[in-house]
């Protein structure tokens, strides 16, 4: 194959896996409004061969340039968890992370998605 026709077949799968993206991206939001609708969190196709499930979950989000510079021992700890949630309250509650330095430097937040689980 020449490069023309690889640069051909490359911006073509381009444009339609965007497209496909953007379709994929419409129909789970028709299908959490569907789950929200029925109260249904899980649902598994008849064949049985995929799983669809509705993700109600939080995010924590670090400014780590700032808790660097307020606390940098608790950062490096921080840091080097990857910020795992249940960790990051765990610490919280312990009192190894103080409430005033966790307000500056963190924020939760909620998200919803669609994960989908294939056999």
């Amino acid at each position: 194959m020449r490069i023309e026709e690889l640069a051909s077949e490359v911006a073509k799968l381009d444009r339609a896996s965007k497209t496909a993206k953007a379709k994929l991206d419409q129909v789970k939001e028709k299908m959490m409004a569907q789950m929200d609708e029925h109260d249904i969190t899980k649902f598994t196709l008849d064949s049985g061969r995929a799983t669809i499930t509705l993700v109600d979950a939080e995010r924590l989000d670090v400014d780590y340039e700032t808790l660097n510079e307020l606390d940098s021992e608790i950062g490096s700890k921080v840091r080097a968890e990857k910020v795992d949630i249940k960790l990051f309250k765990a610490g919280l509650e312990a009192g190894l992370i103080s409430t005033d330095l966790a307000k500056k430097v963190s924020s939760f937040t909620p998200y919803r998605q669609i994960k989908v689980t294939r056999k």
